[in-house]
């Protein structure tokens, strides 16, 4: 995992966009990348895919990256 810089939140109660510049070795090849977040008390994001109903969506994001 590697730290994202992430932009002031606009509330409470929005998403932070987020930003992240890999290393050229890190994009180079098939793979996949995968984010995951942390809430306003630390605690990190189930990795495991909820739907968004009644509480909200859960499970890391996974973009494939073709070779």
């Amino acid at each position: 995992w590697h730290a994202a810089t992430l932009k002031t939140a606009l509330s409470p109660y929005t998403w932070r966009l987020w930003r992240f510049e890999p290393d050229a070795p890190l994009l180079s090849g098939a793979g996949s990348v995968m984010v995951r977040a942390y809430d306003g008390a630390g605690a990190v994001q189930p990795a495991e895919r909820q739907d968004p109903f009644p509480n909200g969506s859960g499970g890391y994001h996974t973009v494939a990256l073709k070779g």
